[in-house]
């Protein structure tokens, strides 16, 4: 891994960011076996490489943003088979398969604009996260059963004040109402079961008011 720290226009811009490589040799991953209980098995070779870089900017006195992104490109250097001697008759997972749970990109961005009212500290803030594609499993069988996790995106709205010891927020999450799928699985082995998916999903559009009062 190798990575910077930069600051820019008077200390008001940081710039950070690495660049990484890992060669993973058994990688390791989870399952359900066919009796349907947590299988942990080793696949081989896996090599996961990528990017990462965060951007924190003070535009003004009152203006911040910052945001974040990773790029991670994690894939099978070996084919994976349930009988190591019998490959590829036993083949599960060919060389070149994208490794489950990590998606290829993600990012997410902020905004905060801080401000008085009535001579009260207050502020608006507004976030947009980006997460792309994922497997849940490795098999290529098994993830043909499962489907997969669609990228998705979710803005978020807040704004406050405050005075002395209290403090009124008002959010707005997810506020499109975006139903991402964040994970899915079946209760026992696909290949028994069937197609019968459970998905996890997101929090659907939340209005929330939080009042707080130090003492």
């Amino acid at each position: 891994e190798a990575g910077w720290k930069t600051s820019w226009a008077d200390d008001t811009l940081h710039w950070n960011g690495a660049l990484f490589l890992e060669r993973w040799n058994d990688f390791q991953f989870s399952f359900l076996g066919p009796n349907s209980l947590t299988v942990i098995a080793n696949a081989g070779a896996a090599e996961i490489k990528g990017a990462e870089t965060s951007i924190d900017w003070r535009a003004t006195e009152n203006l911040t943003i910052n945001g974040s992104a990773t790029y991670t490109d994690a894939y099978l250097t070996k084919p994976y088979c349930k009988d190591p001697t019998d490959c590829p008759g036993s083949l599960k997972a060919p060389k070149g398969q994208e490794l489950p749970i990590t998606p290829m990109f993600k990012a997410n961005l902020t905004a905060r604009y801080n401000f008085n009212a009535f001579a009260w500290p207050a502020y608006v803030q507004g976030s947009v996260v980006y997460n792309g594609s994922a497997w849940d499993d490795l098999r290529t069988y098994e993830r043909g059963v499962l489907g997969k996790n669609p990228a998705y995106t979710v803005a978020n709205f807040s704004a406050g004040i405050q005075q002395d010891n209290w403090a009124i927020d008002l959010s707005l999450q997810n506020a499109f109402d975006e139903r991402a799928n964040l994970y899915r699985y079946a209760q026992c082995t696909p290949g028994v079961c069937g197609p019968q998916t459970y998905i996890i999903p997101n929090q659907p559009r939340t209005i929330a008011i939080k009042f707080g009062q130090k003492f």
